[in-house]
């Protein structure tokens, strides 16, 4: 993966975050309104399984699993939260993705904005490969009732 750091980061954070809100919108148009606790889209050969951790008013903690249809593998694991307000998203973490920081207990700010960045990023070039790559075979599906 190709790695972009611009000078003001912190606006182009903001940005990225609000491009991934619209894109992920695009991937799963009803994700603000989710009442079930876990819902699913089918792709190619991929299910995207979307957990809703917490809902409130304004945010929605979820998690982003993919799982290949045949083999059931997870081959990613995204937790993020959506601010439903400023219509943005923002990457808390991805599983099987090696942290840029391994002591994550004394980051400076720069650092913590640094990570955020990268996961961020990551989501951006992880929305565009699904957008442009597989093709939406059905509408979202509830799977656990709320």
């Amino acid at each position: 993966m190709g790695f972009l750091n611009p000078v003001n980061k912190s606006f182009c954070l903001q940005t990225l975050c609000e491009e991934n809100y619209a894109r992920l919108l695009r991937l799963v148009p009803n994700l603000p309104y989710l009442e079930a606790a876990a819902s699913q889209c089918l792709f190619d050969n991929n299910t995207l399984y979307i957990i809703r951790v917490e809902k409130s008013p304004y945010t929605l903690h979820c998690e982003l699993v993919v799982r290949d249809t045949k083999s059931k593998v997870v081959s990613s694991s995204i937790k993020c939260r959506l601010y439903l307000d400023t219509k943005s998203v923002d990457v808390l973490d991805i599983k099987h993705l090696t942290p840029v920081f391994s002591d994550t207990s004394i980051l400076t700010p720069k650092q913590i904005m640094d990570n955020k960045w990268v996961l961020n990023y990551f989501l951006d070039k992880w929305l565009s490969f699904y957008l442009t790559t597989h093709t939406h075979k059905s509408s979202t599906q509830q799977v656990i009732s709320a």
